[in-house]
């Protein structure tokens, strides 16, 4: 009978998100996840068939958060431009502190992307609604993808700026 460990899931989220930001993706394996737990690899195998399902189930919740962070934050306010605000600050910093861990794996398999999409689409929907709200021009479907990869960027690019990135990035919706 596999050994379950109670509440270990959220442990073992934890523990191989902290390996693929340090080590990055391609050098974390199940084992070194399994020996940062203090665990045996077969019982990280109980609850993750593989590397790539616990990092797309890691990066799931944590897509998930963002969108729970942002719902809470724009609830605060009826004014169109402080709730565009709200959502690009509460992404800007949530894409922070993930430090691009999708982006790594998303450019080596698409697949994953799609694994992704219902995700993708309720932030999407979300984003559409309050660039909408803001400036109502028939572009905010690309407004919306343009301000999620330019957030990208702008961290990559200029790490310091974030008010000024954040100032840019309201400059153009």
């Amino acid at each position: 009978m596999p050994k379950i460990i109670k509440d270990l899931k959220p442990q073992i989220k934890q523990a191989a998100i902290e390996l693929y930001e340090t080590i990055g993706y391609d050098k974390v394996s199940m084992r070194g996840i399994a020996s940062k737990l203090g665990i045996a690899v077969g019982t990280l195998y109980n609850y993750y068939p593989n590397k790539d399902t616990l990092f797309l189930s890691s990066l799931e919740e944590s897509w998930l958060l963002t969108i729970d962070n942002i719902e809470q934050h724009i609830s605060k306010s009826d004014d169109p431009e402080e709730r565009l605000l709200l959502l690009v600050t509460t992404l800007y910093e949530d894409m922070i502190e993930r430090k691009g861990l999708g982006k790594e794996l998303f450019s080596k398999n698409s697949d994953h992307l799609d694994s992704m999409s219902h995700i993708f689409s309720k932030l999407q929907d979300l984003m559409i609604e309050l660039i909408h709200d803001y400036n109502p021009d028939g572009f905010e479907d690309r407004k919306a993808l343009t301000l999620v990869m330019a957030i990208g960027h702008l961290i990559a690019t200029f790490k310091d700026a974030k008010e000024k990135n954040i100032e840019y990035l309201m400059s153009i919706m």
